[in-house]
This record gives structure tokens, sequence and C-alpha cells, in this order.
């Protein structure tokens, strides 16, 4: 079957020029413990991905890990204690680089401090810490050239209703500047319409709120039907501006359908709605001009194992393009690395265990038949991508030389394990066995005889 569809996408390629077949393909698994978050962010130009790992099954005292680009893949450059993390932000502050991290849970209290970490020009150091009650989302932004952090509070071991916050830099540290009334605040997104500033709080347990900035403060400006919302993604196509809102479960299923809002210069009004299972992010892309969303679906109602969706928009509205097995996914982050676009998914917990892997999608063109080595096998389907000139290979790129050398390494191993006349006693053994016509050849026939007499399913008749 995969070399059907291998064979339709190369027709494809070849009769209908000018349309490109291209689709997020596995590049790099990465071991996680019940992670949380996934953020891509470059110092110096260095990319780097952070994962905010939340429990290991036994404690939610876990590390999270940052990994460093290293030209062609990610590896784990930096460890950071955390306690339960939910959830990480950087940004970047009068030149200077930070790393705020959401604490949820330290297997006691939701009442922990969270963390703001600053980049040392080596790697992160601790640089504040922050009170905060069940934390569960940062989001950075700037408003007429003051700089602002805000943090959804989902839960602080009494009650879900309960204030988040916004803070401001005062120069050396972040200041409680604004309170806001939440009822299990999931998440929190700065966006901006035409020069004026809004806040989208997705709420667990009443109406999502967007928020508008009025001078001074943020107040309530629209309230938005959800069911326990667990994202609300602000985005743009072209002049147009949007939000997707995650909905995780309705009174009986997670089985539910969330949304697409669209801005109409007064209000956001319905534009569409989307099957989902348990969605709990939104994550929006643009590739070659074109838009995509990707949807992080966490369960339904049998399974943890469910696809994640990406959909790509189409003139009006949004209309599936591709599935992509996951394991209790929880996050989607998109970003470009050389020019190459990439799609990290974090996956929480398959049905059985929080040590799963997650994984790192690149963006691959199915119509590139690009030959690095000139050896005749395109790149997509070469194991062998540096072959010398002139080379003979296999269909899979390997040279044959390669095969020659695995067999003679098996020769070599049973040379090592056995002698020559221990050898000469096991094949004597298994003419003795199977030899039934006593030609001094044992068949295809015969060793199954053999094999049947050694099971006792019928009597050898070769004394």
């Amino acid at each position: 079957m995969k070399f059907l569809n291998i064979f339709i996408v190369i027709t494809l390629c070849l009769f209908t020029s000018g349309i490109s077949y291209a689709e997020f393909e596995i590049y790099q698994s990465i071991p996680t413990n019940g992670v949380r978050d996934c953020e891509f962010f470059s110092i110096n130009n260095v990319p780097y991905i952070a994962i905010i790992n939340h429990y290991s099954g036994s404690t939610y005292n876990v590390n999270s890990i940052i990994y460093k680009w290293d030209g062609s893949s990610f590896i784990e450059f930096q460890s950071i204690p955390t306690n339960g993390g939910i959830d990480c932000e950087f940004f970047k502050l009068n030149g200077e680089s930070y790393f705020a991290i959401a604490n949820y849970y330290n297997d006691i209290t939701r009442n922990i401090d969270s963390h703001i970490y600053k980049w040392n020009g080596t790697n992160f150091s601790l640089f504040l810490s922050i009170p905060t009650h069940g934390a569960f989302y940062w989001s950075y932004f700037t408003i007429d050239g003051e700089n602002y952090l805000s943090l959804s509070n989902l839960f602080n071991d009494s009650s879900y209703n309960i204030n988040s916050k916004i803070y401001k830099w005062d120069g050396t540290g972040f200041m409680v500047f604004q309170n806001i009334n939440t009822n299990g605040a999931n998440s929190c997104e700065y966006f901006s319409i035409n020069g004026e500033s809004f806040l989208a709080v997705a709420n667990r347990f009443i109406d999502s709120q967007i928020y508008k900035w009025n001078g001074s403060s943020f107040q309530a400006f629209q309230s938005i039907a959800s069911n326990i919302a667990m994202h609300l993604k602000p985005f743009k196509i072209n002049d147009d501006i949007y939000f997707a809102l995650a909905n995780y479960q309705d009174d009986s299923s997670f089985n539910i359908n969330s949304k697409i809002y669209k801005w109409n210069n007064t209000t956001f009004l319905e534009l569409q709605s989307i099957a989902t299972n348990a969605a709990f992010s939104m994550e929006t892309l643009t590739i070659n001009g074109e838009t995509y969303l990707a949807v992080a679906n966490h369960k339904n109602n049998l399974t943890k194992k469910v696809d994640t969706k990406i959909y790509k928009w189409d003139f009006n509205s949004f209309i599936e393009f591709q599935s992509i097995p996951t394991e209790g996914a929880v996050k989607c982050k998109g970003f470009i690395i050389d020019g190459s676009n990439y799609l990290a998914v974090a996956n929480y917990h398959d049905g059985s265990t929080y040590q799963v892997e997650s994984k790192i999608y690149k963006w691959e063109d199915l119509c590139n038949y690009t030959d690095t080595d000139s050896d005749g096998v395109i790149d997509k389907f070469d194991l062998d991508s540096n072959t010398p000139k002139g080379s003979a290979v296999y269909a899979d790129g390997r040279r044959s030389e390669d095969l020659y050398s695995e067999i003679d390494n098996l020769k070599q191993t049973i040379t090592e394990m056995y002698t020559k006349e221990e050898v000469q006693e096991r094949l004597q053994a298994i003419l003795d066995c199977c030899d039934t016509d006593g030609n001094g050849k044992v068949s295809l026939a015969e060793i199954i005889s053999g094999l049947e007499t050694l099971a006792g399913m019928k009597n050898n008749t070769n004394n």
C-alpha cells in the first residue's frame, strides 16, 4: 500500500504541474514526562525548543528540558527544575532574553511560586519568583512601549473563581498591575486590531471573555460561549482578524465542536464549527503563503490515541488537510529553521504511561526529486545520502557492498560463536533428524517433517 501511495503521488506530481503536494512528516522524537507545553525560540540566531514536563506518573516535581539545535536535530542543552510545569513564555525585553515558566503543583499545593529566568550569556538562570495559584498560562506583550506579562491562575486548592494577573515591568522586575476575575482560566492571549489592544481569556467553567484596553487597564468587551475552553488563539489572514476557540468537553462527551470566529469591525461572530476531540490548543502556520490550523486533540470518549488535525484555509473556511497520530496531544507549535517549516507536537499520555515521545514534524514536498548524491535514489527514500560516485545501490540507496559487509559480519559472528567441529555436529544433527530419504540433503518438505517430529506431532520413522 505504501508503494502504491508513492506511485499515486509521483503520478500526480508529473501530470499536475504547478500544484504542490506536501505535508508534515516525522523528523525527530523527543522523550517527555507528561509534557504540557513546547516553545520554540532563538537566541543569537541559535534555535532552541523548551519542553515543559508536568508529571512523571508519581510526582509533579520533574525537570523541564531546553533543547538546542545542532544543525540537524535538537539535543539536550539545559535542565530546569519545575513543579508541575505547565506553560512557558520566551520574550525579549530591552535586548535581554527571558523565559517564564508557570508552575502548577508541587505534590502538596498549587499555591507556589512560578519563575522567570534570564539568559546570562551561557544559559538561563533564575531572575524572579512570583507567587501564583495553579498557574496555567503566560503571555508577554507590549502596549505603548510598556512591557506586560499576563498570567492565568486556574485553582488555589479551594476555588477556581480566583483572580488572574497582569504584571507590568517597572525597570527591574514585574509588579502586579491589574487583577482580572476568572473562573478556571486556562489561557490568556494578547492581540491587537487596528492599533487597539485586546486580551482573550479561556475560562473553564463560565463563558470565555475578551477584554479591551481602555488606555489604562483592560475592561470586559465580549463574552464567548464555550465548553471548558482550553485555548483562544487569535490569528490574521490577509486583513481579516479571527480567533480559534478550543472546546474540551460538554456535559457528557469529549467529542465536541470547536469554533472559528471572525471580526466584523465591531465584534466577533461565529464563522465555522470544527469537529474536535477534547481540543487542547490551536496553532496557526503560514507556509508558502497558505494558512494552516493545527488542532491538538487530546482524547475522545474511548482513548487518548486520537489524531491531531491540520486544516487548510480555503477562501472562507478551514478544510481538513492532514491527520497526525498522537497520544494525548496538548500542544502544537510551528516554527521555521533555515527556511524549512516544522511542527512540534507535545504528547502528554498514551492511556497507560506519561513516558511517551513527543514529536517534531518537518514540512516535506512530496514532489521533490532531489538526488544529492546522484545515485538514482531521491533523498526522500535514500538511506545513504553520501554514496560515492559510480557505486551500485539497492532501491533504498544502500551500496551493494554494504549488504555484502553485513553478510560478512554475520559469518564472522557465527565463526566466533561456534568451532568448526561444533558446526559440523549441528549439521549432522539436522541430517539425522530431517534427511528422511538418506540422500545427504535436506529439502524444505523434510525440514517441515522434522519440525513436526520435534514438536511431537508425529513419530520419526527414520531410525
